[in-house]
């Protein structure tokens, strides 16, 4: 999760893609030593292809581990209402095999236990995304299972079911595909507050003809390339008017504004500050270089071992120790001011004859 924090801005959600686990543990998806992952971040993001995944044996190191992870998604949605019919059951483990997952997992801060904390299921094609279901775990984040980090805040607080209704639509986006989100919104509770809060639309009717008409073969239905369970208003005359489902779409790729008018609608930030003395670009000092090696780690070049920090007592320092041999030279402060950014981009996007200017010079040196 530690790499995809950036499309989540809340403290909280940033806070927990950077925690750590026990580094003496050796973190497995499973119990199969092929499954080792290479990193301690305590929090995961998994993908689950369905159709894919139908090739393995039951019997196999992959079928197994497939199992147990089906398992847990569906004890962690289980665990999320009082009762669930028979049905339900059903349409969980079909979603599964026919569709696609994302799913959060987290391990214990010095164990090698993983528990789920959320998961979207759905099913999607060039028409769109079918959400079946969506759940977000109940339990709090302690210092039980966290450790000292704990602070016994909801995981529901930090926008984790957003983040996932996210990365399906970026998945869609890849493909070229249409990103509109339907899924069915219990009547009585409080998501239809957050789905219209995300821009999702109440749709005109309940009915499986709100929905491309491509889906019609798979609605209800456990054979084909995809698996939509719908609930009807026949359906729903079964059950107190209170927990009766509707459908709603989503037309408009998340996090983007849907209507700049109104005043709760955050202005969109520029990335080039509008005044062209602004500061753009910044050179940083008296930086430890332990913080430079983990900022750099993942960097093809500049990760590998050659460019690490000596030891951790070593700086970035504005003027290099006296004990150097050789001339002492100091960094100097360096400001890239917005009109200069501007001139190097319009410069690069044309004849690139631009002459470098002192500033330009003194920023390439430090």
């Amino acid at each position: 999760m530690y790499y995809l924090r950036h499309f989540n801005k809340k403290t909280f959600f940033t806070h927990l893609s950077s925690l750590l686990c026990n580094k003496k543990e050796v973190l497995k998806f499973d119990n199969n030593d092929s499954h080792e992952h290479e990193t301690y971040h305590q929090f995961h993001v998994c993908y689950l292809d369905g159709p894919s995944v139908q090739k393995f044996l039951p019997k196999s190191a992959e079928g197994r581990a497939h199992k147990n992870y089906c398992r847990s998604i569906f004890h962690v949605i289980k665990n999320q209402f009082n009762s669930m019919r028979s049905n339900k059951e059903d349409s969980i483990y079909s979603t599964m095999d026919l569709g696609q997952a994302f799913t959060i997992y987290r391990y214990h801060f010095s164990k090698y236990t993983k528990h789920v904390v959320a998961t979207i299921l759905f099913s999607a094609d060039a028409n769109g995304i079918f959400v079946n279901w969506i759940v977000v775990t109940q339990t709090k984040f302690t210092m039980d299972t966290y450790g000292t980090s704990g602070n016994n805040e909801t995981f529901r607080s930090c926008g984790i079911a957003t983040f996932l209704i996210l990365l399906v639509q970026m998945r869609l986006a890849l493909f070229g595909w249409k990103t509109d989100v339907y899924l069915q919104v219990n009547q009585g509770s409080n998501s239809v507050q957050f789905y219209e809060k995300l821009g999702f639309q109440k749709a005109a009717s309940n009915k499986k003809e709100e929905m491309p008409t491509t889906w019609e073969p798979f609605v209800n239905k456990k054979k084909g390339s995809m698996y939509i369970k719908f609930v009807d208003d026949k359906m729903n005359a079964e059950f107190p008017s209170k927990s009766h489902l509707h459908l709603y779409k989503l037309s408009d790729f998340l996090l983007k504004p849907t209507n700049p008018n109104k005043a709760s609608v955050a202005k969109i930030v520029p990335l080039v500050p509008s005044d062209k003395n602004a500061v753009m670009i910044a050179w940083p000092f008296d930086m430890k270089g332990t913080n430079v090696d983990g900022a750099a780690e993942d960097l093809y070049i500049f990760g590998l071992r050659g460019f690490k920090f000596r030891n951790e007592q070593i700086f970035m320092r504005k003027t290099l120790p006296n004990t150097r041999q050789g001339a002492i030279r100091s960094y100097q402060d360096e400001d890239v001011k917005v009109s200069q950014y501007i001139s190097w981009k319009e410069d690069l996007a044309k004849d690139h004859i631009a002459w470098l200017s002192t500033g330009d010079i003194g920023l390439s040196i430090q």
